[in-house]
């Protein structure tokens, strides 16, 4: 982030000078010029902008001019005690006179503070416009002297209003080519960047909205830690977001900066972790750490995989392969993403922006499930199941019979085996114990058999009511 301060413009926009002239009202001008007793005064005040030469910021043709709104206020302390406010006379233009009503003690020589911020100042609501800064960010403050006070009219000194805030102009680049953002995100590290300025003051983030999909984005800052700091800049475009951070930089108000910001691209990696995965991939079913990323095609995410069969899939979508929190770091944030597709390729692509998923595949027509035997064996036996827990594994596929059940048969099965399994559904839904006697009745735990005699042993489910019983 270069930083670059226009040491020429002493005053930028929305400086504002102001000529004091106290108009005259009817009363006794006490010669001695003691302190009056508390009252009401009552201050008029001609203000002017400077000269053009010194008022203006002109950059690519555009002029950014501070004129008077009917809604400013200019609030007159004594101290910290605020004695009133003043308020222009007539609107929409460089100079303005500025009326009101002053409550409590006021004497010769007496300081007086001028500040002018409307009721509020709310620096989130900038679009990195010109126009923007000029009809909503006069924040400025001068001192006055008092040099009469006649009876209830107050004379003072000219004063010379400072911006209360630097305007920065960011360019924001990446690898030398100029970015035109969408959305722009300013934090800095002491947590003391001004937000709004109103009755209490808070802190935090400055985020705007480029509508005008400006180049260049111009923007008021008001930092409150008094020193340099370590800032932030994160901008998207369309789907790609970018970065950049420097320590060591000083916005002070009052002046002019321009940035150029040399911004990195966040590279983010979406993959698709689901079920079975002989179709998503990975080490196992559900692996979030599959480095088989999603492809970025504009500003959405896809990826292509092929399926044998028809089967039921399921599916989410994982952010930098960590599960996190749904919705967060994960997606559908409702649950899975479960569909039954025909043999051949489904596409997936996720939106990053409405975090949307869409899918694309053949129509399953007539579904057929499949059904395989996943399990182990105790440690004194063969494992008749092969690779353990393996819902992959077609060697355990099983039968379809014309009661509609489903059969696989294990031969010549020794005597004392202790057979721990499940049925496993399309890959994806595992069935375990259901109402069957020799199995137990615990429903979702493994089966457990025990072979008494050695030989044949048949393990047969019924879809109708997932019931699992042995046939021997």
């Amino acid at each position: 982030m270069v930083i670059k301060e226009n040491r020429i413009m002493k005053k930028i926009s929305l400086f504002i000078a102001a000529l004091f002239a106290a108009a005259a009202f009817s009363a006794c001008q006490k010669t001695d010029n003691q302190p009056e007793a508390p009252g009401e005064y009552i201050l008029t005040v001609e203000a002017s902008m400077p000269a053009p030469d010194t008022k203006g910021l002109s950059l690519s043709g555009k002029t950014l001019n501070a004129v008077w709104a009917a809604t400013d206020k200019v609030t007159v302390l004594n101290g910290s005690t605020n004695l009133g406010t003043l308020a222009p006379q007539t609107s929409g233009s460089a100079t303005a006179s500025l009326k009101g009503t002053l409550s409590g003690s006021v004497s010769v020589g007496q300081t007086l503070t001028l500040l002018t911020p409307k009721s509020s100042v709310m620096y989130t609501n900038q679009d990195g416009t010109l126009g923007k800064l000029a009809s909503d960010y006069a924040y400025a403050k001068a001192t006055i002297t008092v040099t009469a006070v006649s009876g209830k009219t107050i004379s003072a000194a000219p004063a010379q209003f400072e911006n209360q805030q630097a305007i920065v102009k960011f360019t924001l680049k990446n690898k030398g080519t100029t970015l035109c953002v969408d959305d722009l995100k300013i934090e800095a590290a002491s947590g003391k960047l001004v937000k709004v300025i109103a009755d209490n003051t808070s802190y935090g983030a400055i985020e705007l909205d480029n509508d005008d999909e400006e180049d260049a984005l111009y923007v008021a800052l008001r930092n409150d830690s008094g020193a340099a700091d370590t800032y932030t800049l994160t901008a998207t475009v369309g789907s790609t977001v970018y970065t950049c951070t420097k320590a060591g930089v000083l916005f002070q108000n009052g002046k002019y900066y321009g940035v150029t910001a040399n911004m990195d691209e966040v590279v983010e990696h979406y993959t698709v972790a689901g079920t079975p995965k002989s179709v998503f991939g990975g080490t196992k079913d559900w692996d979030e750490k599959n480095t088989d990323y999603m492809v970025k095609n504009g500003d959405v995410y896809e990826k292509s995989f092929t399926v044998p069969s028809t089967m039921t899939v399921a599916f989410k979508v994982v952010k930098d392969n960590t599960w996190g929190d749904a919705g967060v770091n994960n997606w559908p944030a409702d649950g899975n993403k479960s569909i039954t597709v025909g043999a051949g390729t489904l596409k997936i692509v996720f939106n990053p922006g409405n975090k949307s998923i869409t899918c694309t595949y053949p129509e399953p027509g007539t579904v057929t499930h499949t059904y395989i035997v996943a399990g182990n064996t105790d440690a004194d036996h063969p494992n008749i199941f092969g690779t353990s827990w393996d819902s992959s594994n077609t060697a355990n596929k099983m039968t379809k019979q014309s009661d509609g059940s489903y059969t696989k048969l294990y031969q010549s099965v020794a005597a004392g085996t202790v057979m721990s399994f499940k049925v496993v559904e399309d890959g994806v839904t595992w069935h375990g114990k259901n109402g069957v006697t020799d199995l137990e009745t615990d429903k979702d735990q493994n089966c457990v058999y025990t072979v008494t005699s050695a030989g044949n042993v048949t393990i047969k489910y019924e879809p109708s009511n997932e019931k699992i019983s042995i046939i021997r």
